[in-house]
C-alpha cells in the first residue's frame, strides 16, 4: 500500500477515534465540489422526470 495513503488513513482514523475531535466531520469540504454535486443531482432528477413523462 502507498505510504502516503497509509499515513493519511491512520491520521483520519486517529482523529475519528479520539474524544472531542469532531469525529467524522471534515472541516475542509470544498464548496465548489458540493455545489457541483447538488447541481448534478438536480439535473439528473430533472432528466429522469422528463424521461418518465
Amino acid at each position: 500500500m502507498d505510504n502516503e495513503f497509509e499515513a493519511e488513513l491512520q491520521r483520519r482514523l486517529a482523529r475519528m477515534e479520539s474524544p472531542g475531535c469532531g469525529g467524522m466531520v471534515q472541516t475542509n469540504l470544498p464548496w465548489k465540489d458540493f455545489a457541483i454535486a447538488v447541481g448534478a443531482l438536480a439535473v439528473g432528477s430533472g432528466l429522469l422526470l422528463w424521461w418518465a413523462a
